[in-house]
């Protein structure tokens, strides 16, 4: 198991730092929380001062009555819990887009003509060679411009659900070898792709979405997109940053709330009329800028707000990165 950390610096820079690697003998929720709380130990961490915890989509990590996430938040209600809101976006984006016909057979069918071209080496093979024998003969015919950095060879990519843009890097590469891949097919002789029923109503649009994204986790979201600083904090809304800061008891009490609310009345009027906080275009930004001004120490409860949000994994792929990379780590290892 790894184990990645993610904080913001004295500077008020988010830092993620690879802590280390574990090894579970079983990987039961119960062993890998044993586990987490004998490295955080080991470095004089602890698992009260977690703010977020992000895991891959496993029912063991998030599981709601005996999983990873469930039994850390019993000890520790402000550890919130997500399954990193971008990629539960695209999945949503994907689910709702495939309930629209139109859309759904046109995707289906790119993605079984991807999987036929380059279903074996074979194929993957026969559709180089022509994808090359063409650009050759464009070359030559001076159809194609030679020179650095063009004509590079590529091949057919796959479409990933957690990744929208993947789609459209597909329907680039197919049009980019829309010629090499018509050759193929005819070699191949591959037989007409069945149809495929789909059903578009509104109401499972919604219920996509509500299957999702859970109450606690959207308005935990909601409550920090108004840190945005962007537009002249156009988003910026007290009573939401208030419940923001309630959410988490541990790091406010009562007559810090209080305090709050007075900080924010001056906070947004000095941040408005700042030259330096104009043009800041993300809640990093704000937060190095409130360190750099010294304004941290003018607004610490707002600051704090700021941090929180930082560390809260919203829309960071950071344990699925750091679980690409061990893919290295496990070749190098297996050589």
């Amino acid at each position: 198991m790894t184990l990645v950390l993610r904080y913001v610096n004295k500077e008020g820079i988010i830092i993620k730092r690879f802590l280390g690697i574990v090894h579970v003998a079983s990987t039961t929720a119960l062993s890998l929380k044993h586990a987490i709380e004998c490295l955080l130990c080991k470095y004089n961490l602890s698992l009260s001062n977690l703010r977020g915890q992000g895991y891959d989509g496993a029912s063991n990590m998030q599981g709601d009555i005996n999983g990873l996430k469930t039994l850390i938040l019993k000890e520790n209600k402000s550890a919130f819990y997500v399954h990193c809101f971008a990629h539960q976006l695209q999945l949503t984006l994907v689910a709702v887009a495939k309930n629209h016909i139109n859309i759904a057979e046109f995707f289906y069918v790119v993605r079984n003509l991807v999987i036929v071209v380059g279903g074996s080496c074979k194929r993957r093979d026969a559709l180089r060679d022509t994808q090359f024998a063409k650009i050759k003969e464009d070359l030559d015919n001076g159809v194609r411009r030679s020179g650095q950095g063009l004509n590079q060879e590529t091949n057919l990519k796959r479409p990933g659900d957690t990744r929208w843009g993947s789609y459209y890097g597909t329907i680039l590469s197919l049009i980019l070898m829309f010629s090499a891949v018509v050759d193929v097919l005819e070699i191949i002789k591959e037989d007409g792709l069945s149809d495929q029923k789909v059903e578009a109503l509104i109401y499972m649009q919604l219920q996509e979405l509500n299957n999702r994204f859970s109450e606690a986790n959207t308005d935990l979201l909601l409550c920090m997109a108004c840190l945005n600083p962007s537009n002249s904090f156009v988003a910026f809304d007290k009573e939401k940053l208030i419940r923001l800061a309630k959410l988490y008891p541990s790091d406010f009490l009562g007559t810090d709330i209080l305090a709050l609310d007075s900080q924010l009345q001056n906070y947004i009027f000095d941040m408005r009329s700042n030259d330096f906080f104009l043009e800041l275009q993300g809640v990093s930004e704000l937060a190095e800028k409130l360190v750099s001004t010294r304004k941290h120490e003018t607004y610490p409860l707002v600051y704090l707000l700021v941090k929180l949000a930082l560390t809260f994994p919203v829309a960071t792929a950071t344990i699925e990165r750091s679980f690409s990379t061990m893919k290295y780590v496990n070749n190098e290892l297996r050589n």
